[in-house]
């Protein structure tokens, strides 16, 4: 309890007070700028539970922003793996909720205005279109035409108005196996690439075809067998 960590009002959120984990870090780890740092809060209980709180603080164009992935003894690694999709490449949910429920316009803006120029949800769109879609050049690479990827309704909790990069991944089915997709990977990549090397670092497409030929197929269900 010492960092407030606990079930909320439905029960499905596991609340951590961010301002005592940030007080506890400047203290104990003379850590000043957060706008880099993710914590992870391992919370004592055994229920399948994972939340990741992300605190939009920095300017960067590649996900700055404090988060504190807190995560269930149950399924830990699972768990830690997709709660960090979220705090480390900012990555959304691409999980349905609510299936007959179109994404809000003002959710829908604020995506293509705010969020992807600043480097967050990398992995949904709001456009069905190949040519204009963020993961469009996956789709017309010959080397990625066996992973699964393509352009599937639903995601970031709605059912319609909002599109995901494969049929499942580690960001929307955690618990069966599933690896992160491709764009998904694209997104870890670049933000380490741009927290090593900083501003300078250019981002090269083939570069990174190059590096992630060994996880073609992560997304698929067939690593379930080690869950």
């Amino acid at each position: 309890t010492a960092l407030g960590v606990g079930f909320n009002e439905n029960s499905a959120v596991l609340d951590v007070n961010a301002p005592t984990v940030i007080k506890y870090l400047q203290e104990k780890a003379n850590i000043v700028d957060m706008d880099n740092t993710l914590v992870i809060v391992v919370a004592n209980i055994s229920e399948r539970r994972g939340t990741c709180h992300m605190y939009p603080l920095g300017t960067g164009l590649y996900g700055a922003g404090f988060a504190v992935a807190v995560g269930a003894l149950c399924d830990f690694q699972d768990t830690l793996n997709h709660e960090c999709g979220h705090g480390f490449a900012k990555l959304a949910d691409e999980y349905i909720s609510y299936p007959d429920k179109t994404l809000p316009q003002s959710s829908a803006n604020s995506l293509k205005r705010t969020d992807h120029p600043k480097g967050w949800w990398k992995n949904i769109d709001v456009t069905d279109n190949p040519s204009e879609i963020l993961w469009g050049r996956f789709l017309s690479d010959p080397r990625y035409a066996s992973d699964d990827i393509g352009i599937f309704e639903g995601g970031w909790l709605y059912g319609l108005g909002v599109y995901r990069p494969s049929e499942d991944s580690m960001m929307r089915t955690t618990y069966t196996g599933y690896g992160f997709n491709a764009p998904s990977r694209e997104a870890i990549y670049y933000r380490i690439h741009k927290l090593a090397f900083g501003d300078e670092w250019q981002y090269d497409y083939e570069k990174f075809v190059e590096y992630d030929l060994k996880n073609i197929g992560a997304s698929r269900k067939e690593h379930s067998a080690n869950h």
